[in-house]
């Protein structure tokens, strides 16, 4: 949390009359900014011919997430059976959705009414306050059509509110 320095508390404007402080002075802001690498992505029971190492190599963008040309079998008729011997790993370490990078933003101003603490607050928030996208996991199911895509996001868009407390 950062108190402006304006108004009589403040480091500027500290000989303004009490009217004037009363609007300039006490606001305060805070901010939560949260920046984290994307999860490994989870694989379905996959039939793939290839350099595992090749799937990381996509475009990165929401129509190729990963290299979907690198080994894998698109032909439904290899599809496994329901009951097999799986040896297709459940997540690879490097090979991950995207990321999230996400700014929650506030500001508030407080005015003491008596002696006795009661107190006028006024609030405004944003969640997500540059509405910044986060992507839902692309597609892994080899045989959908939409494979290695992302189709959805997975978070919520800005969300601003202002309200007055006591």
């Amino acid at each position: 949390m950062y108190e402006l320095p304006f108004g009589r508390r403040g480091k500027l404007l500290r000989s303004v009359p009490r009217v004037v402080d009363g609007v300039i002075g006490g606001w305060q802001l805070s901010t939560i900014w949260i920046f984290q690498s994307g999860i490994p992505l989870g694989w379905g029971d996959v039939v793939f011919q290839g350099n595992t190492d090749d799937i990381r190599n996509g475009a990165q963008t929401t129509e190729q997430w990963f290299n979907t040309n690198a080994g894998f079998t698109r032909n439904t008729a290899t599809r496994p059976a329901a009951y097999h011997y799986r040896t297709w790993p459940f997540r690879f370490a490097n090979v991950r959705g995207p990321s999230m990078d996400n700014v929650d933003l506030s500001i508030n101003k407080r005015w003491k009414l008596n002696e006795k603490g009661a107190e006028v607050q006024l609030r405004g928030e944003g969640l997500n306050a540059f509405n910044h996208v986060l992507f839902a996991a692309p597609i892994t199911d080899q045989f959908n059509t939409a494979f290695g895509q992302i189709n959805g996001s997975a978070n919520y868009p800005r969300q601003n509110s202002g309200r007055a407390a006591d």
